[in-house]
């Protein structure tokens, strides 16, 4: 009766295909730093006195907006002194707003720094799971160096058989062999499936950390640079009205008018 000849089956082959699925994707890049700029001047609250010894025009005191009064050229008109402060307390406002930012933008960098910390932990605790499958690796390969050692002597045995007590015993030595290679094969599977079903349990946590974290880092970069946009357009509209109404002369009077909302 001849021995039936074993085969490493899709053992070697799952553990082979589990392990080249387990490469974790690359790390997340680090969000840029946002740029330090200084805020927008931000107009005066008041307006500056007229310079002393300067005669006041007719109809009253002659005032500037802030910045050196102009030596001649036109006064500016009610219409033009209030448009000119009610753009002043909107860049203020602007400016205040925007100020406020500055704090929860940084909190969140700090907040995103830490969480890559975290995904940089997971990254190292799944790198060390390769030891274990490594380890089961080599149990997979002495497994089929035995399968290939008995396929072997089965086909001796098949083609030059022992005669009498020998061939009983030869043959009882390869049936053993035989039963305790299909015992450690099923071991070798139940292993098989424990490891690769924890590691790409823990490939599957990662990439989700991963993704998370890359998510957060892209909301922060668009919240970085809509701050950015808004903090420069403030500063080109406080830079425009320094040379519109910022050294222009107005009427006191008419100051107080617009104040008694005239």
């Amino acid at each position: 009766m001849k021995v039936k000849t074993l085969v490493l089956g899709s053992l070697c082959l799952a553990l082979t295909a589990s392990l080249q699925a387990q490469t974790p994707p690359a790390k997340p890049a680090a969000p840029a730093q946002p740029a330090a700029a200084k805020p927008a001047a931000k107009p005066p609250a008041k307006p500056a006195a007229p310079a002393a010894g300067a005669k006041p025009a007719a109809g009253g005191n002659v005032l500037s907006l802030g910045g050196p009064a102009a030596r001649g050229g036109p006064i500016l008109t009610r219409d033009e002194l209030r448009a000119c402060l009610a753009e002043r307390d909107t860049i203020g406002k602007r400016q205040e707003a925007i100020d406020k930012e500055v704090a929860p933008l940084q909190t969140e960098l700090e907040a995103i720094d830490k969480e890559r910390e975290t995904v940089k932990a997971a990254r190292e605790a799944l790198d060390s799971r390769r030891s274990g499958a490594e380890a089961l690796a080599a149990k997979v390969k002495a497994y089929g160096d035995r399968v290939t050692a008995l396929n072997k002597a089965v086909a001796d045995f098949n083609e030059n058989p022992p005669r009498a007590a020998a061939a009983d015993r030869k043959r009882a030595e390869l049936n053993k062999e035989q039963k305790e290679l299909a015992a450690m094969k099923d071991e070798l599977e139940a292993e098989r499936v424990k490891v690769t079903t924890e590691a790409q349990a823990a490939v599957d946590a990662f990439n989700a950390k991963t993704e998370a974290l890359n998510k957060r880092v892209d909301a922060w970069n668009q919240r970085r640079a809509e701050f950015n946009a808004t903090r420069d357009k403030i500063k080109a509209d406080d830079t425009a009205w320094l040379a519109n109404c910022g050294d222009r002369r107005y009427r006191e009077e008419d100051e107080l008018a617009i104040k008694q909302g005239k």
